[in-house]
């Protein structure tokens, strides 16, 4: 069996592969250095994603209700599995002890597929109620084909520009200013609001048409205790001249996780009350939004009980899960949004089940 470099998942071969097999690996391995070196011929890019080398098994196998799975990751890699229950049972699978998928079965014996991308190092638990048992397979991952060109973009207006060491959004804005400086003085050229951290302050002045950096000992930039942002000539000196101060700066307004990555570059997932565009569904927009019902709503087994979600121009449901007061999360219910002028919810479950807020994820009639 074939295995890869760690940087760039080279596929480095065995004596045992086929010849054949030796050089599909061989086209792979080009196109991936390829790639790295930006190619093209237009001077470096960025290589996006990560997919599954279906040409490389890492390691399979299977597992029971005695024997649970437990996998810890050798390498990043994709694994892909089932947990199987016994009617009235649950199952779940965990990543670092964290519960990040739950099922319960109210049927007939059921297999639940389940599919994660895990770091090197991650551990994957999975736990089952069948005493039979049911596959795993681990494949290992490959880069993407496209070599991308990211644009340096420096802009008058804020823009959010990636993640802080503490998981606040880090944002970027350019200031132009004006100045005539004499000695010892100092001229406020902006004002920043909500500011928590100062991460980069840089910038140029151009006087004459010779261009002198900011960083320079006798012209200074700093931001006060008060948010102003200001410029200092440094005594028996004079500048004067225009130019620009760039800013990379968090807010204290803001929370861990608001922004768009974490800090390990994976993109974060938002849900919220306000209807949001997560994706497309078969060629057309997908919304999600969740609902919060401000106090539990009863869903009795067996039945379609009407929410507070209106169904206007809701075409179709996609997914569905729900949470209790208690923060027991049911991804094992329906919802459909063709009875009645509300989204309704249903399961199969023996007893009844409460609700305070459900997550839906569907597309439009007007789409």
């Amino acid at each position: 069996m074939s295995t890869s470099t760690p940087n760039y998942g080279l596929i480095v071969p065995e004596a045992t592969d086929t010849v054949a097999q030796v050089r599909a690996d061989y086209a792979t391995n080009l196109g991936i250095i390829d790639n790295i070196s930006g190619g093209g011929g237009g001077g470096g890019g960025n290589v996006y994603g990560a997919f599954v080398n279906t040409n490389r098994i890492i390691t399979s196998g299977a597992y029971t209700s005695a024997n649970p799975l437990s996998y810890t990751a050798t390498e990043d890699c994709y694994i892909y599995s089932a947990v199987s229950l016994q009617p009235s049972t649950g199952g779940s699978v965990r990543i670092d002890g964290e519960l990040v998928g739950n099922w319960y079965n109210g049927g007939a014996l059921s297999a639940y597929n389940f599919e994660y991308y895990l770091r090197k190092g991650q551990t994957l638990t999975a736990t089952q109620t069948y005493s039979g048992t049911t596959d795993y397979v681990v494949y290992g991952l490959i880069q993407g084909t496209e070599s991308i060109f990211t644009p340096t973009i420096y802009s008058d207006n804020e823009r959010m520009i990636g993640i802080w060491r503490n998981n606040k959004p880090l944002y970027q804005k350019s200031f132009p200013f004006t100045v005539n400086l004499s000695g010892g003085q100092t001229a406020t050229i902006a004002t920043i609001s909500d500011y928590e951290d100062i991460v980069y302050l840089n910038g140029w002045l151009n006087e004459s048409n010779i261009f002198y950096a900011i960083t320079d000992p006798s012209l200074r930039v700093k931001v006060s205790s008060s948010g102003q942002l200001q410029l200092y000539c440094s005594t028996g000196l004079s500048w004067s001249g225009s130019g620009y101060v760039t800013l990379q700066y968090t807010k204290s307004s803001d929370v861990a996780g608001s922004g768009n990555w974490n800090t390990d570059g994976i993109p974060m997932a938002h849900y919220s009350t306000t209807e949001q565009v997560i994706g497309t569904y078969l060629g057309k927009p997908l919304y999600q939004i969740t609902a919060d019902f401000g106090s539990e709503i009863t869903v009795n087994s067996n039945t379609w009980t009407n929410t507070t979600i209106p169904t206007t121009d809701k075409k179709a449901i996609i997914s569905v899960v729900g949470t209790n007061g208690s923060g027991t999360c049911w991804n094992f219910i329906s919802a459909n949004c063709d009875s009645g002028s509300y989204v309704q919810v249903y399961h199969t479950r023996s007893s009844a089940i409460t609700l305070l807020t459900m997550t839906i994820q569907y597309t439009k009639t007007t789409d």
